[in-house]
């Protein structure tokens, strides 16, 4: 034991009638028996040797304190409060080794854990990669690591569909390509400017819904030539 509690009321009502020499004598004995954690060994001498107890006078104090405080069994000096410390000691340092080993046992464990969770996590992912060329074989007929890329494989357009009265207002491009398809005698670029510029109305107040009707409108109006307002430009005002 490297301390040991020493209790200043308990010693001074047990020493009170010792003189200093063997209250001196009986702390050494104590602390012999703290280090060595055992009993006193039954040799006087060798106590007194241990001690450093040298003189006549000394070594009667060595002989009164272990007759008054010791207990001799067995060829040793026992004293009852220091083999209670002692086992104390013991119980609390057997405690704190137990706890140390619990702690480092769950230490490895979570050390395990981690490296299985990784391991297994690295596992799986082999497997994917070796099911994935398989996977891809089977959709396609063939087994193609790598992505295409856009040189590889030509891109397809999907044409759009054209909704019923088309959007409002009407592209330039779409104007054009309508009028072309009819051969239409309407110019596009004017038919346009025409709805800019009153927000794609027809009449004083209605919103156009469908531009498509509005050049056959304009359509027919010249054919039949019977306008009721025209430009200088040559477009129709409805």
């Amino acid at each position: 034991m490297h301390h040991y509690p020493h209790h200043i009321g308990d010693f001074n009502s047990a020493t009170r009638h010792l003189n200093r020499l063997e209250r001196g004598i009986y702390r050494d004995l104590i602390e012999l028996y703290y280090d060595t954690e055992e009993p006193l060994i039954g040799d006087v001498k060798l106590i007194c040797r241990k001690i450093i107890a040298v003189t006549e006078e000394e070594v009667t104090a060595v002989e009164q304190v272990l007759a008054e405080f010791f207990k001799s069994n067995n060829s040793r000096y026992h004293h009852r409060r220091c083999e209670k410390v002692i086992a104390g000691y013991h119980r609390q340092q057997k405690s704190k080794s137990k706890a140390g080993k619990a702690s480092a046992k769950a230490r490895a464990d979570a050390k395990y854990m981690n490296a299985s969770d990784k391991s297994d996590s690295t596992g799986v992912e082999q497997v994917l990669d070796s099911v994935e060329p398989l996977l891809q074989h089977n959709l396609t007929g063939v087994c193609n690591q790598e992505p295409r890329t856009k040189n590889q494989e030509p891109i397809k357009r999907v044409p759009k569909k054209k909704t019923p009265g088309g959007n409002i207002p009407p592209t330039l491009a779409e104007v054009q390509e309508y009028i072309s398809e009819r051969n239409s005698p309407i110019n596009a670029q004017r038919f346009v400017d025409y709805y800019e510029t009153n927000g794609w109305r027809v009449g004083k107040n209605a919103k156009m819904k469908n531009w498509q009707s509005a050049i056959r409108n304009w359509e027919a109006r010249r054919k039949d030539n019977q306008p009721q307002k025209s430009n200088n430009d040559g477009t129709y005002i409805e």
